[in-house]
């Protein structure tokens, strides 16, 4: 974008600022801002701030243009400014395009008031979705208009809006679903019924199943993350569909990208594909395939392959219907189960902090809590017996 550098301006008591600058697609737009509480530094300050948003890429708009138009510029600001990943853009798109511009997109941004976003998710509450047809569910309808609000806090730090009006608006309750999760026979059954068949992916069900990895991060795998010396691997990398297609991408946040041990089974169902894969390369003449999830012919597995083969295996083993990303519940509420503390299993799973994992996996505890009793008592009893022994020593 260009821009020339504005004037600082003063009318009456009000110290501001003004300039003008073509955006991306060639339209001139003027910028003026003034303030009673500003003195001379204060306009300067803030019209350096603002040719800094633009000379970053931002598109400061206006105030009387349609919410459409609006965040058509920001969700192509937010694909080249902003540091999201590829999957949260195309969801805001789709949030954008199917849902929110439909109803209130003719609206001027300086027109919304609370009354229009109230109507939005009451509307929002008795529409169906695009793909499922089926009537949106609470939480569908907050990560819309979250996506709404996330633009409109856009529009108050770019001075285009004085206050975001999705600011204060009830939304439907959400309520975290009740986890279906197998128990650890259902999982030994499920691990016994892939290994007695030699199934392919049975090395990454295990470590979606005792060991939580996602699906993304099962289809991301690759073998220079799998150290077979200290028995660990490492999650740097998720393959994950955006729309239809497949991108490679970091986690979300930092504790995703993690190191963790595995068990010495995982690790030896692991070596037996990385075995299988050596065959297949030698036998078509190429190098070991860097990923661990491959397909049996050598091409990188697609993420929805490895859940359509996971329910077809749970069918044959005559297991309850699930998930693949229920195997990560599985695996985090056996941890909890087994008295793990809450802090090495929030680790594990990559979660940002344990209050994410005890909130979503709190029904565990009580069993865990159990067996931490018990092994602290019968530790304690078992030091008062050797103290009762050594008093009788002693008084011998």
């Amino acid at each position: 974008m260009t821009n020339n550098r504005g004037t600082i301006t003063k009318r009456n008591d009000s110290w501001g600022y003004a300039f003008s600058y073509t955006n991306e697609s060639g339209k001139r737009r003027w910028v003026r801002k003034s303030d009673k509480r500003w003195n001379r530094k204060d306009a300067q300050q803030a019209m350096t701030e603002a040719l800094a948003r633009v000379d970053a890429g931002h598109d400061l708009g206006s105030a009387n243009q349609t919410l459409a138009s609006y965040l058509n510029t920001w969700i192509k600001q937010a694909g080249s400014v902003k540091d999201l990943k590829p999957g949260t853009i195309h969801q805001h798109h789709v949030n954008i395009d199917s849902y929110i511009v439909p109803r209130i997109g003719n609206l001027k941004i300086s027109a919304l008031k609370p009354i229009h976003l109230r109507e939005l998710v009451r509307d929002l509450q008795t529409s169906v979705g695009t793909k499922s047809k089926k009537i949106l569910s609470p939480k569908t309808v907050r990560n819309i208009f979250s996506t709404l609000s996330c633009a409109l806090n856009d529009a108050v730090r770019s001075e285009i809006l004085v206050r975001n009006p999705c600011t204060g608006i009830s939304l439907p309750k959400w309520e975290r679903p009740e986890l279906r999760t197998w128990d650890g026979e259902d999982v030994a059954k499920f691990i016994h019924y892939t290994e007695s068949i030699d199934e392919w992916f049975a090395g990454l069900y295990r470590l979606a199943l005792i060991h939580g990895l996602r699906r993304g991060e099962l289809a991301g795998l690759r073998w220079s993350d799998v150290n077979f010396e200290t028995a660990t691997i490492t999650i740097e990398k998720n393959r994950v569909l955006v729309g239809s297609d497949q991108v490679t991408q970091s986690p979300k946040t930092s504790s995703g990208r993690r190191t963790i041990a595995i068990d010495s089974g995982t690790l030896d169902a692991l070596n037996r594909l990385q075995n299988r894969q050596l065959a297949l390369a030698m036998e078509l003449g190429v190098p070991l395939f860097d990923l661990v999830g491959t397909r049996a012919d050598g091409r990188p597995v697609h993420p929805d392959r490895l859940l359509d083969r996971y329910r077809s295996l749970s069918a044959e083993a005559g297991l309850p219907k699930t998930r693949l990303h229920d195997a990560r519940h599985a695996a985090a509420t056996m941890m909890l189960s087994m008295g793990s503390p809450l802090h090495v299993v929030s680790a594990h799973l990559g979660h940002s902090k344990p209050s994410i994992t005890l909130d979503i996996y709190a029904h565990a505890l009580p069993k865990a809590d159990r067996l931490t009793a018990d092994a602290l008592g019968s530790a304690i009893d078992a030091l008062i017996s050797r103290t009762e022994v050594s008093a009788r020593a002693q008084n011998s």
